[in-house]
């Protein structure tokens, strides 16, 4: 089921719910491209742990209008618009690999509304030192396409078009399909915690779940916009960001490397860096039991205590 907030600026912002519905919020920002759905690898972790995930199509992506122009910092404050709609006093933020970006700004810009930032397989500002982790070729290939928009715009199109075919044929066996989703990036532990994900899940829902990340490769211009988000330096210094910030990251990650994230950390005032050996990408898999814990502790530290007379 999905539901729907209209912004004051006429735009409207989707999302989906999973975890606990009466449990302390998080709000999750999916990776690139994806979409609202991606919340569900942490819905059986965030039952057990009291945790209410509500999960974002980012502005662009599947049934959310674009922001024009596009900005972390403006998706920070579509990420409070929702919060604001939907009561939400504090929240956490948790940001999958491409939206690891926008899960900082929304701690930098509402410190005060934040209990607990968490980022897993976070990919941040190639312009910075850690931009240098990433294989030449895939950080010419990122620059390229943020720099020259209308070349690369057919070119992106065309590839996941071949991505979207592959995930599609496969959807009469959702299992199969994500299985195959899942290989490659999925290293380590995470290779028994997807199997287990996968066989867990109601096919039904994973035929949905891999129906709307095809659909969501269709968005060219989120994707573009999500491209040059990562090829600019960042819009403030992560320094900045004064919330508790837990960052997830497999040491044999293939899709964005560990030094992205022992770089945050080490620029970060209030974080924990939990790096695992030999794991890659989908570190929200083997880890979601632990990360829905500190969402529950911080956000019951951040409760009013109620006095009682």
């Amino acid at each position: 089921m999905r539901g729907r907030v209209h912004l004051a600026d006429g735009r409207r912002i989707e999302y989906r719910e999973f975890g606990d519905a009466a449990g302390l919020p998080a709000i999750y920002l999916h990776g690139t491209p994806s979409s609202a759905s991606e919340g569900r690898w942490l819905d059986a972790p965030s039952r057990a742990a009291g945790v209410r995930i509500v999960s974002l199509d980012r502005p662009g992506y599947l049934g959310s209008d674009a922001r024009v122009p596009a900005s972390p910092l403006g998706v920070a404050d579509d990420v409070v618009a929702v919060a604001d709609a939907l009561a939400l006093d504090r929240f956490a933020v948790v940001g999958f690999s491409g939206g690891a970006g926008y899960a900082f700004a929304t701690g930098y810009a509402a410190p005060g509304r934040i209990t607990v930032v968490h980022v897993g397989g976070g990919l941040v500002s190639l312009a910075g030192p850690a931009g240098d982790a990433m294989p030449r070729l895939r950080r010419l290939a990122f620059v390229v396409m943020a720099r020259a928009p209308l070349v690369s715009r057919p070119l992106l199109g065309g590839g996941f078009r071949l991505f979207r075919r592959a995930i599609e044929k496969r959807l009469g066996s959702p299992v199969e399909a994500a299985e195959w989703f899942f290989d490659g990036p999925a290293r380590g532990a995470q290779v028994e915690a997807v199997a287990r994900y996968i066989h867990s899940t109601p096919p039904d829902d994973l035929r949905q779940d891999l129906s709307d990340h095809a659909r969501a490769t269709e968005r060219t211009q989120a994707i573009l916009d999500d491209i040059v988000s990562y090829a600019s330096p960042c819009p403030f210094e992560l320094g900045q960001v004064d919330v508790p910030v837990e960052l997830w990251h497999g040491d044999d990650d293939p899709a964005v490397p560990v030094a992205f994230a022992e770089r945050a950390a080490a620029e970060l005032p209030r974080a924990a860096l939990h790096v695992f050996p030999g794991e890659g990408h989908f570190v929200f898999h083997s880890h979601g039991a632990e990360i829905a814990a500190s969402i529950a502790r911080h956000g019951a530290l951040a409760r009013p205590e109620v006095v009682r007379c």
